[in-house]
């Protein structure tokens, strides 16, 4: 990890994007948010389509009773530091070849958005029937 961070951040003052607020996706958004702290231009943005972290190793307690459904969830306001930013979303896939990096997600109610690195995020117009 200390050394994904390193090559990742060294000489970047780019857009860094997490894909995924588990377990893996969350440590890494906290990680960066200590590591970039002295590199205020560095972007930090942390992409998930629940806008809570599932503590899923307690799923089973739930499904026994002995844990409430609410409990498990971690809303990620409480646990994400102000610089991150937070898009609340679905990816459906990358952009990879393309310079800058992008990514095509979708929103819960709605068509395709667009995450690049040029432009904040495009939220189309929702689609009403």
């Amino acid at each position: 990890m200390e050394n994904a961070v390193n090559a990742s951040t060294a000489g970047s003052n780019g857009p860094i994007v997490v894909a995924g607020a588990g377990y893996a996706g969350l440590h890494v958004a906290l990680r960066l948010t200590a590591k970039l702290r002295n590199h205020p231009a560095v972007e930090l943005t942390l992409v998930d389509r629940h806008d809570y972290h599932q503590a899923i190793t307690e799923l089973p307690r739930v499904a026994g009773g002995t844990r409430a459904a609410d409990a498990v969830r971690i809303p990620l306001q409480d646990v994400l530091a102000t610089r991150v930013r937070f898009v609340q979303t679905g990816i459906t896939g990358f952009d990879l070849a393309g310079r800058p990096p992008a990514a095509t997600a979708w929103r819960p109610a709605g068509p395709p958005c667009s995450l690049s690195r040029r432009a904040p995020p495009s939220w189309p117009a929702p689609h009403r029937s």
